[in-house]
């Protein structure tokens, strides 16, 4: 898959996301907290906005469904590391964390969350809905970006944690904190 990319405001799809997202989370009585990393610089990513976006809601989307009470945390980190995506030599990459208080997934069935138009378990498909394409889209279109996804969960009833990766179109001047 040969996605083009571009640089993107961070903070541009921050809030796109949570004026897509508001409405769901309103109904649901749930908080939504996002975290910038701690610059008043510009994160500017090197992606491709349509497709990370789509990742987002989808992530987020999730997060939402299957969360009850507490919330949803979107948080994002500066991570400096030389890297070369599409020839480009890039200063680091950001790391997107969408964290829940969600019912979580057990540790056996965690490996199967990649796999696609697998479900977890079939009766969570009847009482939440969905295809069981979401991680497995959201994955080739983060790994095509020059990105990885990953997946955590303690274990059922302790909510799960989503990260993903974007390359850095430049590097932001942090604040030290």
């Amino acid at each position: 898959m040969q996605i083009d990319l571009s640089p993107v405001n961070l903070d541009e799809l921050m809030t796109d996301v949570e004026n897509f997202t508001r409405t769901q989370i309103q109904q649901k009585k749930l908080n939504l907290e996002i975290q910038q990393p701690p610059t008043h610089d510009e994160i500017v990513l090197f992606g491709n906005y349509q497709r990370l976006l789509q990742v987002m809601l989808n992530l987020v989307g999730n997060a939402i469904k299957f969360t009850h009470e507490g919330g949803v945390t979107i948080s994002a980190e500066v991570i400096k590391k030389r890297i070369v995506v599409q020839n480009h030599e890039l200063p680091g990459v950001v790391k997107v964390r969408v964290a829940d208080t969600g019912i979580g997934v057990s540790l056996d069935k965690q490996d199967k969350l990649f796999q696609s138009f697998s479900q977890v378990d079939g009766s969570l498909t009847r009482q939440y809905g969905g295809t069981g394409l979401g991680l497995a889209i959201s994955q080739k279109l983060v790994e095509a970006m020059g990105g990885v996804v990953n997946f955590y969960s303690m274990g059922e009833g302790l909510g799960s944690t989503v990260t993903f990766t974007v390359p850095l179109y430049q590097e932001p001047v942090m604040i030290a904190g």
